[in-house]
């Protein structure tokens, strides 16, 4: 259950300016307002305001997300994209949030996957004792991943997460995630990276998905904003 008390809001608001002030110091303009983007909810899971995204109680049972339609092919080079902070209030074993994807699909991530759709994905995932973040490229019927874990509880903490493309490493281009726990993009947390295997251009860009295989496992939390580059 996600509890939103003065305490915690304040906190977000003094990240959020924090956030703001960064990315215009380093250049960083298009900051996505995610009123202007499209919501699917139908079991109400998730409450949209301009910077912020809340979900509370979204499983692994259910089809929910919010996304833009950037135009067939935007996505075509070198992207660069800052999201947070990320703060999961509370999850159970199994529990997946997906904060982060490109594909030129719609639908969620795990009804993409059956389809053999390809996509980009950034995610946590809870599993037992270990928490993992992880970074994943689907290829047809082919996937790869690279994972962070830790026994550490990510619960109630806030992290940042820089996703970005590089075309010009490795055949197919290298898709990176930087973590960093701090709003000013200086504490390295750890740095994920994949070898693409495909040269692929994309048009949809995901805020929040949710990955439908009919497991009952639940998350909560908040996704601040997303700084989009490219």
């Amino acid at each position: 259950m996600l509890i939103w008390n003065y305490r915690q809001s304040r906190r977000w608001e003094a990240n959020m300016l924090r956030t703001s002030m960064m990315l215009a110091a380093a250049g960083r303009e298009r900051k996505k307002n995610y009123l202007l983007a499209t919501e699917v909810d139908p079991n109400s899971r998730i409450t949209v305001a301009k910077n912020l995204i809340t979900f509370a109680g979204l499983t692994r049972n259910e089809t929910a997300y919010v996304y833009d339609d950037f135009g067939a092919g935007h996505f075509s080079g070198d992207f660069s994209h800052v999201v947070g902070p990320v703060n999961l209030s509370a999850t159970d074993d199994g529990g997946i949030s997906v904060f982060w994807t490109l594909a030129n699909d719609l639908g969620d991530l795990k009804t993409l996957q059956v389809a053999e759709k390809d996509s980009l994905w950034a995610y946590f995932i809870r599993s037992g004792a270990d928490y993992k973040f992880a970074v994943r490229e689907h290829n047809f019927d082919t996937f790869q991943q690279d994972i962070y874990t830790t026994t550490v509880a990510m619960v109630g903490n806030d992290y940042w997460f820089k996703v970005y493309r590089v075309e010009s490493v490795g055949t197919y281009g290298t898709l990176y995630c930087e973590i960093y726990s701090d709003v000013t993009l200086t504490t390295l947390v750890d740095t994920l990276a994949l070898t693409l295997t495909e040269k692929q251009d994309f048009r949809y860009l995901y805020y929040l998905n949710s990955y439908n295989d009919t497991n009952a496992a639940a998350c909560s939390g908040t996704i601040g904003g997303c700084v989009v580059n490219q």
